[in-house]
């Protein structure tokens, strides 16, 4: 059994102008049981979920089922001298970004906040 506790998709994604469908499959083809999207900047979160969920489009619906059941998202912020030199904004639209995310309409929980280290 494998885990992924800290991936970027939407990085990976364009680093490797793959397919992103390709990725998911490739996790489960590896029986990863647990794979978590790190948020970095104070506003991707609902941008990075959409981006997993047009992912699962592609894969039969036994394979959607499974990834959904192994995809998780958290909420950050990297802490770069921009992040932190206005970080009580950044946490504001953090907050804001995770509170339009809970109760969410996409399919990758969010579970946990990270990449703060603020």
């Amino acid at each position: 059994m494998y885990s992924d506790t800290h991936f970027h998709f939407e990085q990976l994604q364009k680093r490797l102008n793959s397919n992103a469908s390709d990725v998911i499959t490739t996790l489960l083809s590896n029986d990863c049981f647990f794979a978590l999207d790190i948020g970095t900047e104070c506003d991707d979160l609902i941008s990075r979920s959409k981006a997993l969920n047009s992912a699962l489009l592609p894969l039969s619906n036994e394979l959607q089922e499974k990834a959904k059941k192994m995809l998780f998202v958290s909420a950050g912020i990297w802490p770069s001298s921009d992040a932190i030199q206005n970080r009580f904004e950044q946490m504001q639209v953090l907050r804001k970004c995770i509170s339009k995310n809970i109760p969410h309409d996409i399919d990758i929980p969010l579970v946990a906040i990270g990449e703060c280290g603020l």
